[in-house]
């Protein structure tokens, strides 16, 4: 929706409203479409721009091919060129975007930011030292 008082479009959550009623002073107003489009804004909106951290990741394929792996709500899909896309996404912290990378199951080069490297190796470490500790267990 475009918010008159920020002039800026907005999203709202339809599970938060509670009841509709037209305003006593209803004015007529003229639809607003971001240039991106309605779907693109929606998915940047609620997968990327509240977040205070974003990653970028190159992902092989087309945007249309990843579409099936990659939910709107995990990120946003760029084309980069016509083999490759950029995912794009967001998350309160570097290990909130590790998981979320782990999510999409797919072989990635990271782009930005250099520091989610680190959290991505600590990551592996943890998940390997698991996994090997399942290994070694006793059997029941």
């Amino acid at each position: 929706a475009h918010d008159v008082g920020r002039d800026d479009l907005r999203t709202f959550r339809v599970d938060r409203i509670r009841a509709v009623q037209l305003a006593k002073n209803a004015r007529h107003f003229v639809p607003r479409v971001p240039a991106e489009g309605i779907t693109a804004y929606v998915a940047r909106s609620i997968s990327t721009s509240p977040y205070r951290c974003r990653a970028r990741l190159r992902l092989a394929g087309s945007v249309a091919s990843l579409r099936a792996r990659v939910p709107a709500w995990l990120g946003v899909l760029e084309p980069e060129s016509d083999t490759h896309s950029v995912l794009v996404l967001g998350g309160e912290s570097l290990e909130g975007i590790v998981g979320l990378v782990g999510h999409i199951g797919l072989e990635f080069d990271l782009i930005e930011p250099p520091e989610l490297a680190e959290a991505l190796e600590r990551a592996a470490h943890r998940l390997m030292r698991g996994a090997n500790a399942g290994l070694r267990a006793p059997s029941v």
